[in-house]
């Protein structure tokens, strides 16, 4: 649908609807994300090892991240982190590894990073989709009979076949039949 709100609103010079879909999407992003769990977590984990990164502030982001960061870190109560926290591991744990094929946020090559640690892993990558692919009645299932089985020898992923793109929005009535 976005990019038929982009179309719209560049068309038309009216972007009133567009901005009210941003609206309403911030507004359920707000009420999912727990902020005090990501800055607990964020403030022990990663902020204390972010570097400064010259000609950041050029990006769409700039520095954006790093200075909220700066400011809430500074007071928010944190844990301590081992020393080797950030440092790979393997385990005979089985790790079912998640990625959208173009996820921008965590591409498949961080899952493919991801495997490589783990030399009891499976990757799969959701053919078309993007961030947040366990929502996916196909991988939901797969991720929930990995949780039953603590194993992937026997899961069924030929539902990933069928998986491609979402269709895009030709109307505000929906995608094309």
């Amino acid at each position: 649908m976005i990019t038929y709100l982009v179309h719209e609103a560049a068309t038309t010079g009216e972007p009133a609807r567009l901005a009210s879909q941003a609206l309403i999407v911030t507004d359920q992003m707000s009420d999912m994300i727990a902020l005090g769990l990501n800055f607990a977590v964020g403030c022990s984990e990663d902020w204390p090892g972010w570097p400064d990164v010259p000609g950041q502030e050029e990006t769409l982001l700039g520095n954006s991240m790093k200075e909220i960061y700066d400011q809430v870190c500074v007071d928010w109560p944190r844990g301590e982190v081992p020393a080797d926290f950030h440092q790979p591991f393997d385990s005979e744990a089985p790790i079912l590894i998640l990625s959208g094929e173009l996820d921008p946020v965590t591409p498949p090559v961080y899952g493919d990073e991801a495997a490589e640690q783990f030399s009891n892993s499976l990757h799969l990558v959701a053919r078309g989709r993007g961030h947040i692919v366990l929502t996916q009645p196909c991988i939901s299932t797969i991720a929930a009979e990995f949780m039953a089985t603590a194993g992937f020898e026997e899961l069924d992923t030929d539902c990933m076949d069928r998986l491609g793109p979402e269709p895009f929005f030709l109307t505000l009535l929906g995608p094309a039949p």
